[in-house]
């Protein structure tokens, strides 16, 4: 399967440097010779490219069967290289977000930091007792600073969905510095 992956990569090396594409196709076959390649930078580069250029739900779809179907044939690497986590993470949150039913309990997102960077993470609702909170949790820690808030429904002050992206909801809370744009795998479950 390996040389099926390099000859895509030579394949698409004819369109030019991944931050180039602006064609989800592009971006698609080019995530998939990486998944065959099993290059994780590129996995996820390729993964946050596809989002951002709101690949429709179906091609998103296709890339995950494709991409089950990978992880079926592909032998578990002997040594857990420190770029699986983050490569775990994208392939649940597309995953997620060709899920159409959505669970409040955990859900991927992600969260738009003031450098423009997307930051991997979870928002968990608990509204089983009688002090609903929000939880959000960073799923890497590479940078400095706080990784996890829980907010309790009275420290919320509002919620709003964005104009220019419906996959997008900002979460204010009572501290203005902790205010927070999230992303969510889909409409449906920036919604729920």
């Amino acid at each position: 399967m390996l040389c099926y992956g390099v000859t895509l990569s030579r394949l698409l090396g004819r369109k030019g440097s991944l931050e180039k594409m602006q064609d989800y196709w592009d971006v698609g076959f080019y995530l998939g010779a990486s998944i065959l390649t099993n290059d994780h930078k590129k996995v996820v580069e390729a993964s946050e490219k596809l989002y951002r250029l709101k690949a429709p739900m179906w091609f998103v779809a296709s890339i995950m069967e494709t991409y089950i179907l990978y992880q079926h044939f592909a032998k578990a690497p002997e040594i857990k290289q420190p770029t699986q986590e983050a490569v775990n993470f994208w392939m649940e949150f597309m995953m997620q977000a060709c899920k159409p039913t959505v669970s409040t309990a955990r859900c991927p997102v992600l969260i738009l930091e003031p450098t423009k960077m997307f930051q991997p993470s979870t928002v968990s609702v608990n509204e089983e007792d009688d002090s609903s909170t929000v939880q959000l949790k960073h799923t890497t820690t590479e940078q400095k600073g706080l990784h996890e808030w829980t907010f309790p429904a009275t420290a919320i002050r509002g919620v709003s969905v964005s104009k220019f992206d419906e996959r997008c909801c900002f979460l204010y809370v009572l501290y203005n510095s902790d205010d927070f744009q999230l992303y969510f795998p889909s409409e449906f479950h920036c919604k729920g």
